[in-house]
């Protein structure tokens, strides 16, 4: 074997090492580098994507916490409305109610009697519907001035079951019997705590 054929094995053979050293640095080196990067970078971009997120929340804050104090307030107001058991009886509070409403009014409240008891759709309501049949007597413009003082005292009480009889003794007034419903907590116990707290 001649040199120059020494020369080419040598070249060869540091061709096959270089190849070999680049290869070994390429998979060992360089490929778990741009892998561990990649997750890295991912990792990084879904730290950034939730710091954004719990700052949008952080400065949301103030304005969900301030509807929430709006909602409760308006809760609040509008529980006022809803009268709750005296005595662990819902009649004596609206009897005493509607007789209020009748004042100094022409009408006659005769009678305020327990009528029935509505559930309310859908089945997870907080709340029932509790019905008094009033008896009165009372012409007709005077019945119209006892029912506006009703549902403008509270504007969640209806009026229906409207039956007017007439009177031979006296033409003017009217018997008068009408059914009034009001919006009551389905258990007053379990109403919303701030509303309890309110109460204490």
């Amino acid at each position: 074997m001649n040199i120059s054929d020494k020369k080419v094995q040598y070249v060869i053979i540091g061709a096959v090492v270089g190849c070999a050293l680049i290869f070994l640095i390429l998979q060992f080196v360089i490929l778990p580098a741009l892998n561990s990067w990649k997750e890295n970078s991912a990792k990084a971009r879904e730290i950034r994507q939730k710091t954004v997120e719990m700052r949008g929340l952080v400065q949301s804050r103030p304005v969900v916490q301030k509807q929430i104090g709006e909602a409760k307030s308006a809760i609040k107001k509008m529980d006022g409305n809803i009268p709750l058991p005296v005595l662990g009886n819902y009649l004596l509070g609206m009897e005493e109610y509607i007789r209020a409403c009748a004042g100094n009014l022409g009408a006659t409240v005769v009678t305020v009697a327990d009528n029935d008891v509505l559930e309310i759709s859908p089945e997870n309501s907080r709340f029932k519907i509790y019905r008094v049949r009033v008896q009165a007597k009372a012409d007709f413009s005077e019945y119209i001035k006892l029912v506006t003082n009703i549902q403008s005292n509270n504007p969640l009480c209806s009026i229906s079951g409207l039956n007017i009889i007439a009177r031979d003794e006296s033409p003017s007034v009217h018997e008068i019997s009408f059914v009034v419903a009001w919006l009551v907590w389905l258990d007053p116990a379990k109403r919303p705590a701030f509303l309890i707290e309110g109460k204490k």
